[in-house]
């Protein structure tokens, strides 16, 4: 499976003031992913309703580990993703851009990050990246890891014949050396506490319908020296609201005004 850029709002092709970039997780794909069970498709139908001059974009990645998997590192999912963004922004290299990633998918966007911020010549056709960035938000990022790895770990042996590979959730569990070597380069660049928000979920993963555990807990949720969000969801209803009532939505939205009021500001 490749990698594209989908737009996912028409909204912003005249009149762009920026872009939204959002970056899904593991065994996860833009069409269900940012889908509430009611059918909202928050990024779709209610974004473009108060930023109707920001053009929305889902980054579509294959992000399959239990069938028909791809054998690579998050240092190739990063390159991607700016790949990708290199495509799309040709001619238009200084908009600026807010990223929103759910879990696996804000590891992604640090990748991407740090990669554009390298000095060595091979990384230079990601120099443009550095200086457009006004804004992250992590929705139940597993900067420490996530507790979900042992049993995906489990359920990846048992469909090995099916192209399953554990090479990404061994990356992504609880304490990984990859994961705290990430954070501490991203943390080099991008410091900057008005441009990073992490949000949490307060409630457990249900397992086979049965709540079992706190996926990525707050801990692991929030970078150093940041306060949290919390939100009262569990891992999966991190990225899905049903409509702009939705109190968690309404968490999000106020974070992501801040950040477009940057990007108005020349940030």
């Amino acid at each position: 499976m490749w990698s594209e850029l989908l737009r996912v709002s028409n909204y912003g092709i005249r009149l762009i003031n920026g872009s939204i970039v959002a970056v899904h997780g593991l065994g996860s794909n833009p069409d269900w992913a940012w889908t509430h069970d009611s059918g909202v498709m928050w990024l779709r139908d209610l974004l473009p309703n108060s930023l109707p001059n920001a053009r929305i974009m889902a980054f579509n990645h294959n992000s399959k580990w239990d069938r028909d998997s791809s054998v690579k590192s998050i240092e190739h999912c990063g390159k991607e993703l700016l790949d990708n963004l290199n495509l799309v922004r040709k001619g238009f290299e200084d908009r600026p851009i807010i990223f929103i990633g759910h879990s696996f998918g804000g590891i992604i966007i640090k990748k991407a990050l740090v990669i554009a911020g390298r000095k060595h010549i091979k990384d230079r056709r990601y120099k443009s990246f550095e200086n457009v960035i006004c804004g992250i938000i992590f929705l139940g990022v597993p900067h420490d890891g996530s507790r979900l790895t042992t049993m995906g770990k489990l359920l990846s042996h048992g469909t090995y014949w099916l192209g399953s590979s554990t090479e990404i959730l061994e990356s992504l569990k609880p304490g990984a050396k990859e994961l705290r070597e990430l954070n501490n380069s991203f943390l080099e660049g991008y410091r900057d506490e008005n441009k990073i928000v992490s949000f949490w979920e307060t409630k457990m993963t249900k397992i086979w319908n049965i709540p079992l555990l706190q996926a990525v807990d707050e801990g692991s949720a929030t970078i150093p020296g940041e306060t949290g969000i919390p939100l009262d969801v569990d891992h999966v209803g991190m990225n899905k609201f049903e409509s702009e009532q939705d109190n968690d939505y309404k968490l999000v939205k106020v974070e992501l005004d801040r950040m477009v009021e940057r990007v108005l500001e020349g940030f």
